[in-house]
């Protein structure tokens, strides 16, 4: 036999192992992520954060330096906006 007999069987072979590789890859590559994903609710929570931060009554002392009654007095006048923010 004439050695370009092998050369065409090595090419062919080699051909064909390429193509099942690929087809391999193109079957086993995952697949992208839909679109949709999970929706968002109509009122998020967002629109509370921001409106209870508007309605916050602040003072310019240390929180942690200020005597107890001071600071009920300030979380007292603020229930609104926390009330707000657990929501």
């Amino acid at each position: 036999m004439p050695p370009g007999i092998f050369i065409k069987h090595r090419l062919a072979f080699a051909a064909g192992l390429l193509l099942a590789v690929m087809a391999t890859i193109f079957f086993l590559w995952p697949a992208p992520p839909s679109a949709t994903g999970a929706l968002l609710p109509s009122p998020n929570g967002y629109d509370d954060f921001v409106k209870a931060g508007t309605m916050l009554t602040t003072i310019s002392s240390d929180y942690t330096e200020m005597p107890m009654e001071e600071l009920k007095a300030c979380l007292s006048t603020n229930q609104e906006p926390l009330r707000l923010v657990r929501l």
